[in-house]
């Protein structure tokens, strides 16, 4: 969908599997932990407009959130549901489970 619309992005995965896939469709995949502000940096994510996460578990989520708002603050992230939906939180207020 980015891509079809012409938004750049960088996507990251743990699964070797998806890195694959989205390599082999030449789509900017990488692996690797998006809760790791070495990760995060190295994909250099102090350039990105805004985060959208989409991880396995709302654990994930907080965490990738959480470094992107403690080393990112100025780059608006928000988790997104294996629902589709996407909603902003805070470190104060945790992830609300749909």
């Amino acid at each position: 969908m980015l891509s079809e619309n012409l938004i750049p992005f960088v996507a990251l995965d743990v699964s070797n599997d998806r890195v694959a896939t989205g390599k082999a469709q030449d789509l900017p995949v990488y692996f690797g932990d998006a809760g790791s502000p070495a990760v995060l940096h190295l994909v250099h994510a102090e350039r990105a407009a805004c985060a959208v996460i989409a991880l396995d578990t709302p654990g994930a989520n907080y965490r990738a959130v959480w470094a992107m708002k403690k080393y990112f603050p100025h780059v608006k992230a928000s988790s997104s549901s294996s629902m589709g939906t996407a909603h902003p939180f805070t470190l104060d207020s945790p992830p609300r489970l749909l």
